[in-house]
């Protein structure tokens, strides 16, 4: 019997292609050997520390079991990706490996035989939270989780699960966020759209809100929510303001002049530009997932709306229905335009609450 000695002797090595060949070859051959192989590497980990050649072959040992062909090899990557690391990654947030784990294997994975494990007890009995993540991401892909997200639902219910709040079904204002998460291809590597840019038909701000009054109170930590990991872990910067709607442009406003050049986008590509700042991360931020990253667009729509906390999110997409929604070009100096900028205007017909994010390497 293999006892993966070899694998170990990566350590401290600063190139370790000849094990990553070698445990590609074995796992292609034996699906399950990739749990062998990770409990070895992490029974490593544990006794001496981390180490970035094991650290890296064990990310790669979920990975190939992601790009593997069959049912098993569906198993072994759920297996694998719930259970991270026993020496985490020296990562600001280690806690997101398993959110980006569950988001990777429904991202590689066939969905029917991801829901197959989802109905067993791997999932419903051993770890119900990632079989949640898991079937949060199937929504998030369009897939669905099935009859058995009913189960999940109720679990999430009974453990107070923040993702409780979540419906196992993509809203209509949610149409598209699918194509806002990343796609997967060979080896590692992954690529995603992008924040949306500036839609046509635009025109000054000035023709779409008649001016802006006194400031207002705002919770400006929920509703930068999604922009949060841009703060802590890059190099962001966000500013959020509200106003009352008046019907002149303040002078020492400049941020907000008659003449910047906006346009009127619909609730549900607010959605999608909120989304793709909180799930796929900004220039140095890690991303923490397709399912928390959800949560975090409703914390904040509700706080732009400037609706209850505890809203449910059926009623928050009835109200983002009924507001005016302006995105606004990021041509100001303020914005670092390399490749994350958002600045969106929402007003009730009572209230201007703007928010303006930019991140940069």
């Amino acid at each position: 019997m293999d006892d993966w000695t070899w694998v170990r002797q990566a350590r401290g090595s600063r190139d370790w292609r000849d094990a990553q060949q070698r445990m590609a070859r074995a796992i292609r051959g034996t699906p399950t050997a990739a749990l062998d192989i990770a409990q070895a590497l992490d029974d490593d980990l544990y006794r001496h520390g981390f180490d970035i050649a094991l650290d890296a072959l064990r990310r790669d040992a979920f990975v190939l079991s992601c790009q593997d062909r069959g049912a098993e090899a569906t198993r072994v990557a759920v297996e694998l990706g719930a259970r991270p690391p026993v020496q985490p990654t020296p990562s600001p947030r280690p806690d997101y490996v398993r959110l980006r784990n569950a988001r990777e294997i429904v991202g590689r994975r066939p969905p029917e035989e991801v829901g197959d494990l989802l109905r067993a007890d791997l999932l419903r009995h051993d770890d119900p939270e990632f079989g949640l993540l898991l079937s949060h991401e199937l929504v998030l892909r369009g897939s669905g989780a099935g009859p058995v997200a009913s189960w999940y639902a109720r679990w999430a219910e009974r453990a107070a699960h923040p993702l409780a709040q979540l419906p196992l079904r993509l809203l209509d204002i949610e149409a598209g966020l699918g194509g806002c998460l990343p796609q997967y291809g060979a080896g590692n590597g992954s690529s995603w759209t992008g924040l949306p840019d500036l839609p046509a038909g635009r025109g000054p701000l000035g023709d779409l809100i008649p001016g802006v009054g006194i400031p207002a109170p705002v919770l400006t930590d929920l509703v930068a929510a999604p922009f949060q990991d841009w703060l802590d872990y890059s190099n962001g910067s966000v500013q959020v303001a509200r106003y009352a709607l008046g019907d002149t442009f303040p002078a020492d406003l400049p941020e907000l002049r008659p003449d910047r050049e906006a346009v009127l986008v619909p609730p549900a590509r607010v959605v999608q530009s909120l989304f793709s700042a909180a799930s796929n991360g900004g220039a140095y931020s890690p991303s923490p997932g397709g399912a928390l990253a959800r949560l975090r667009v409703w914390t904040s729509l509700r706080a732009l709306l400037s609706l209850p906390t505890d809203l449910p999110v059926d009623e928050v997409a009835h109200a983002a229905a009924d507001a005016t929604w302006i995105q606004l070009a990021t041509d100001d100096d303020w914005f670092d335009d390399v490749a994350w900028d958002v600045w969106l205007v929402v007003t009730d017909g009572a209230s201007v609450t703007t928010v303006a994010a930019t991140d940069t390497d």
